[in-house]
Order: structure tokens, then sequence, then C-alpha cells
């Protein structure tokens, strides 16, 4: 059974590596025709729609009640609100190959991080497949650049690098809060804070630009 266990979280890994690398190329379709805060505050608000929708009718269970929901809070403001938000920008301003080349340095950070805060100590083989990843992306990166001699745009980097901060940063903050809040607990948070804090962000972005009442109109268009 421990086996069957081990196996499952493998394929499982496997499967949401996957779909991880393939939001880049969805996210970078949609920035096509969203500003990168509207793209994200329908994504989450469908996002949350869904899990409301499987609380209410018993599929998932949800229960704060007597949990540090301030802990929680901080966490998903980490992620999805600031990680969510800075890949978009990075996806905008530089490429998806680019992004997810950086985005491959998470594991980096979420070992130094580990470390530091869950005196977690990488064993030998971890630390040779961290080094591993690091030289992997400096080194796409460097052939890019001497391939097509244009870097990539500073802004863009840059939101790119608070990107795998954020994302370390949940990664390792997310397993000590999982020993009070169940995946389903983390999740559903997540998707509620990021449609609340995201749709805040592009009312105020539409009203400012004085379209609002075209707020669901890119929902009309398949790329979105």
């Amino acid at each position: 059974m421990a086996k069957e266990n081990e196996y499952m979280l493998i394929v499982l890994g496997l499967i949401m590596a996957v779909l991880f690398g393939h939001s880049f190329l969805f996210t970078g379709s949609g920035l096509d025709i969203l500003s990168p805060v509207h793209l994200l505050a329908l994504r989450f608000l469908l996002s949350a729609l869904i899990f409301g929708a499987l609380r209410v009718f018993g599929i998932i269970e949800v229960n704060f009640k007597g949990k540090n929901l301030i802990a929680v809070i901080l966490l998903c403001l980490t992620e999805p609100v600031c990680y969510f938000l800075f890949e978009a920008l990075g996806i905008k301003y530089t490429s998806t190959s680019e992004t997810g080349m950086f985005i491959a340095v998470v594991p980096v950070v979420t070992t130094l991080l580990g470390a530091v805060v869950l005196k977690e100590k990488p064993t030998f083989i971890q630390f040779c497949f961290v080094s591993l990843t690091v030289f992997g992306a400096i080194f796409m990166v460097v052939m890019k650049e001497s391939i097509t001699g244009v870097g990539g745009n500073l802004f863009g980097t840059l939101m790119i690098f608070c990107a795998v901060i954020s994302q370390g940063i949940y990664n390792v903050f997310s397993r000590k809060l999982s020993k009070q809040f169940t995946p389903y607990e983390l999740t559903y948070s997540m998707m509620w804070i990021g449609a609340i804090s995201f749709n805040i962000m592009s009312v105020v972005e539409h009203l400012l630009h004085g379209n609002i009442a075209d707020y669901f109109t890119p929902l009309k268009n398949p790329q979105a």
C-alpha cells in the first residue's frame, strides 16, 4: 500500500507539472486580449465559484472554525495574489519560455527557505538536482541571448524573480499550515482570496478607463 501511494504521488506530481507548464501558454494567449489583472480576476472568479459549488453540494468539506485565519490570509497573499500577478506581468513583458525557465528555479528558493524556516537540511541528491536546475535555467537564458542577440525585458525579468520568491515562500509556509488546514481548505481559501483581490483590482482598473460595462465581454471570446 505504501508503494502504491508513493507511485500515486509521483503520477500526480507529473500531472501537476504538465498542467502547470501549459498554464504559461494559456496565460500568454489570454494576455493578448486581456490585461494581467483582468485575466486573473476572471480566472479566479470562475475557480472560486466552482469550489463554492463543490462545498455547497458536500463534495468537499471546509471548516475554518477555531483555526488561524490570519495566517491563511497572509499565505494566500503570497500565492495566489503576489505570485500570479508577478507571473502574469512577467509573461506579458518577457515571453512564455523565459518565464518557464525562471520559474524552474523555484525549488532552489524553496530548499533555501525550508532550511532556514523549517530546519530541513537538503540531502546530497536534492542538492545535486537543485544545482542542476539552476545551471539549466542559466544555460537556457544564456543560449537564448547568444542565439537571438536579445536580452530579456528588465521589468519582466524582475517580475518573474518576484514570482519565484513568492512561490518559494508559499511552498514553505503552506507546509507549516498543512498541519492545521486540509488541502481543500487551503485551496478554497486561495481561490476566494484570489477572486476577491483580483476582481477589486480589475474593477478599479475598468473604472479608471471608463469601460466597466465591458467587464465580462471577453468571456465571449474563446481565446480568453
